[in-house]
């Protein structure tokens, strides 16, 4: 039977209804990816969610350098992750939202790591700008332990490539931090088997979603400590910082 991973990186596209941001992701894709994806070293990979927009348009024009795309309803984000990880024919997935782009230039190194090693995580810095443009910091980790995650995002989603493995897959249960959740389990299970990056590999702009919807952001983050801490001062913390938001 022949393996299923053919490719060593897939790059994961997930979208709904914003064609003008996947347009601009495709573009820089195919300027700055194409001869990875010519020499099948990268798989490209788009989960569109039955938009109603002209994003369909937009990536038949970028047919060229798509592997696979797919145009359905589906239960949100974390669930159309979870169909491009199942659709996906990498041994490692990236996951890149639409309007972004990253460090072309850290290509090669990211794809010699891969065939050369077999850490679980790929861990790199990214630079933080708000939803204004204005920039934070940049997010930066040499080591991550899972206590991190009790009260914290110590890393950047769009910093992370994951191995293909038995727990890639977002708890579609959360609606906000399923990437949390995921990051932790594999800092959990793979904690040895870490490769830290010292290379920015993007610019991170929030989209303010969890601002937006921090009642939401909160009790999410009660169920994940529940879940994961043994600590009750934390738990508590959480706790009362939810029923502060749901009484302001």
């Amino acid at each position: 039977m022949e393996p299923k991973n053919k490719f060593p990186l897939s790059i994961i596209i997930v979208n709904y209804n914003n064609a003008i941001g996947l347009e601009k992701t495709l573009s820089f894709l195919k300027n700055e990816v194409s001869r990875f994806i010519i020499d099948n070293s990268i798989e490209l990979v788009i989960i569109d969610g039955s938009s109603t927009d002209n994003s369909r348009e937009i990536i038949d024009i970028y047919s060229d350098i798509i592997n696979f795309s797919v145009s359905e309803p589906d239960f949100g984000i974390y669930d159309a992750m979870n169909k491009g990880i199942y659709y996906s024919q990498g041994e490692y997935c990236y996951f890149l939202n639409t309007n972004d782009a990253f460090n072309s230039h850290l290509l090669d190194s990211i794809i010699e790591t891969i065939n050369t090693d077999s850490f679980k995580l790929l861990v790199f810095p990214v630079n933080r700008f708000n939803s204004d443009g204005k920039y934070i910091a940049k997010k930066v980790k040499t080591s991550l332990e899972p206590n991190d995650f009790i009260d914290s995002m110590p890393v950047c989603h769009q910093g992370v490539i994951f191995k293909k493995t038995h727990i890639l897959y977002y708890d579609s249960s959360y609606k906000i931090i399923a990437d949390k959740d995921l990051i932790y389990r594999y800092i959990k299970q793979y904690n040895s088997s870490i490769k830290y990056f010292s290379e920015v590999l993007m610019d991170y702009y929030e989209d303010g979603y969890s601002i937006k919807n921090i009642k939401q952001w909160k009790f999410e983050n009660i169920v994940f400590c529940l879940k994961n801490s043994p600590s009750k001062i934390k738990l508590l913390h959480y706790i009362i910082s939810y029923f502060k938001s749901k009484i302001l």
